[in-house]
């Protein structure tokens, strides 16, 4: 679809806004635009995004929608929908890439990160102990959740 004269160049300008202040500089439904350029090339994703969240509420429930359920929004296709649907599982594995045990942790904020990437999108309290070696890369790594903690500290009570 040919952009009207009102519109032109917006693509660009959303990319350079992105490209200078970050994906934080949007608001929820122009990030939501962005991310759908991907799969939509010469569609406008502005009405499609706009579709996407009266349908669903916000940016985190599209993405967590099944694929099924995004093919429902006018605009949306297979692609589409399984791009949108796979984005938490690819963040998610970008954070545990994030935190492989080959990196070297100097400084209490690498570890804070390296900390903060494991218990992303945690759906309950988990304890975790971190152990490293001389060069200081990740040893050891053993996480529970604190139901099971506060449930070994009952039984020995």
């Amino acid at each position: 679809m040919a952009e009207n004269k009102r519109h032109k160049g917006h693509r660009q300008r959303m990319r350079e806004r992105v490209q200078n202040y970050g994906l934080d500089s949007l608001a929820e439904h122009e990030a939501l635009e962005y991310v759908l350029y991907l799969t939509n090339a010469q569609k406008d994703t502005n009405g499609i995004a706009h579709d996407l969240i009266d349908r669903f509420g916000d940016f985190a429930a599209v993405l967590e929608a099944s694929e099924e359920e995004l093919c429902t929004v006018e605009g949306v296709g297979p692609s589409t929908a399984r791009m949108l649907h796979l984005l938490p599982q690819i963040s998610r594995y970008y954070g545990r890439s994030r935190t492989s045990t080959t990196r070297c942790i100097k400084t209490t904020e690498q570890m804070g990160s390296y900390l903060m990437a494991k218990f992303a999108w945690s759906d309950y309290e988990r304890a975790m102990l971190v152990s490293l070696d001389s060069r200081k890369r990740v040893l050891v790594k053993d996480s529970t959740d604190v139901a099971q903690i506060e449930e070994i500290i009952d039984r020995r009570a």
